[in-house]
């Protein structure tokens, strides 16, 4: 799954780039233990959580 991911990514990226847009995309940390494809809501409180500890530490923006 993870190289359909990148695949895509790689391809919008691609289709920006074509059509002179900007491209963004939001990803969390690998060891954050945290998955944004499971909808669970362990899962999803634990996304949450990695964003909100982004947000407070300045951290959650590269």
């Amino acid at each position: 799954m993870a190289v359909r991911i990148l695949t895509t990514l790689a391809g919008n990226r691609a289709f920006a780039d074509r059509n002179g847009l900007c491209f963004r995309y939001a990803a969390l940390p690998d060891d954050s233990g945290a998955s944004a494809l499971d909808f669970s809501v362990e899962s999803m409180s634990a996304v949450h959580e990695v964003g909100r500890q982004g947000a407070l530490t300045g951290t959650g923006w590269r």
